[in-house]
């Protein structure tokens, strides 16, 4: 099952608390729908499958990025690089994302059904500042008109802001 690093993040942040497998979002369906609905599917499917002797293993990605095929896309990934390469921000704002390729999450989920793995499984391969992920837009797509990042005492200033709050490796079945 693809789930999301939504069913596992907080709102009540905790001091230096790096989330796991073991977190589960607690964010009221109001404040954060896409979490919470998150969060009931794997209930749900974790309470299915025990009940028919089936295992489970649930695939949490961060934001997942990669290329794209479809002429028509829409996902929040999508969109956050759209607003980076039209620049529709100003300059990156003091944001941090944990990400993952597409073609990583795929792999993973492979290889996570070949083995029979069960339980939950955080891929992140890389925690950056918004800022760095626009640097690397521009060094792969010059054409695109992306504006100069934002200062770095800008980002650090940002309440509860950091990039690296998940332990970023990818998935190794267990």
């Amino acid at each position: 099952m693809i789930s999301s690093i939504a069913a596992i993040t907080s709102l009540a942040r905790r001091d230096g608390h790096r989330f796991t497998e073991q977190d589960w979002a607690d964010a009221p369906v109001e404040q954060q729908p896409y979490a919470a609905a998150k969060v009931a599917s794997e209930r749900l499917a974790t309470a299915e499958c025990a009940a028919l002797g089936i295992p489970l293993s649930v695939i949490n990605p961060a934001m997942i990025v990669g290329p794209v095929y479809a002429a028509h896309q829409v996902s929040g990934s999508v969109e956050l690089v759209r607003a980076l390469a039209t620049s529709r921000f100003g300059s990156a704002p003091p944001l941090g994302y944990g990400l993952i390729d597409v073609r990583d999450v795929a792999a993973a989920a492979t290889t996570a059904l070949e083995r029979g793995a069960t339980g939950r499984f955080i891929l992140c391969a890389r925690s950056l500042w918004l800022a760095e992920v626009a640097a690397l837009l521009v060094a792969r797509f010059p054409e695109w008109r992306i504006a100069p990042a934002g200062s770095r005492a800008s980002r650090s200033s940002w309440p509860g802001c950091s990039p690296a709050r998940f332990p970023c490796a990818t998935c190794a079945a267990r």
